[in-house]
């Protein structure tokens, strides 16, 4: 058996082979696709749970347009994703986030600051970084156990930045200070007490 597919038939193609005994005496894998599992894990483990970063950083209008009107289950999703388990926003709380973001002023400027984040600060921080240059004062780095930055290896990272990074992870998820407010309270008191 001889065969030659693209896109996701040529994935598919190699499961087959992959699982039975008897495999293609030639098999070409597609045109420029690889199997979909190295796909994924050719990505960051995070990206799934980024995926706000790239699409609002579209160009604009395209994820004004998609949001207008949707924002409250756009919100909600992200917002259920990215807490702990068990944590639940005061009531107040989640009606001022969603209050805010039905505001067409708010959705653009939160755009555009994801759109600066992708065309012009992650250009400056390769430069920083091509320049070695790093922060020398004191830094203190708290993350969420359960947020998306626990998987990249947040001290790992900052340690290439700051001279004298410090860090821990808070048992949260990405809103740390509301979901653990006595551990950052006591967080910042330790590092500024010390720091000076």
């Amino acid at each position: 058996m001889a065969m030659a597919e693209g896109n996701l038939q040529a994935v598919q193609a190699i499961q087959p082979g992959c699982e039975t005994a008897g495999t293609p005496q030639g098999l070409i894998d597609g045109f420029d696709i690889v199997p979909t599992v190295d796909v994924f894990e050719g990505m960051a483990v995070s990206a799934m749970g980024l995926f706000h970063w790239s699409f609002l950083a579209q160009p604009h209008p395209l994820p004004e347009r998609l949001l207008e009107g949707r924002t409250d289950p756009f919100l909600e999703h992200l917002f259920s994703r990215w807490t702990s388990p068990g944590f639940v926003f005061e009531a107040v709380s989640m009606q001022d986030y969603l209050q805010c973001f039905r505001d067409p002023a708010t959705l653009h400027a939160t755009c555009a600051d994801y759109r600066a984040a992708w065309a012009v600060d992650r250009h400056h921080d390769q430069q920083d970084r091509d320049a070695k240059r790093t922060l020398g004062q004191p830094l203190q780095v708290l993350w969420g156990d359960h947020g998306t930055a626990d998987a990249a290896g947040p001290m790992r990272l900052w340690n290439t930045w700051a001279a004298h990074a410090t860090g821990k992870a808070i048992r949260a998820g990405h809103f740390v200070p509301e979901e653990a407010p006595a551990e950052i309270a006591a967080a910042l008191r330790d590092f500024f007490s010390t720091a000076q």
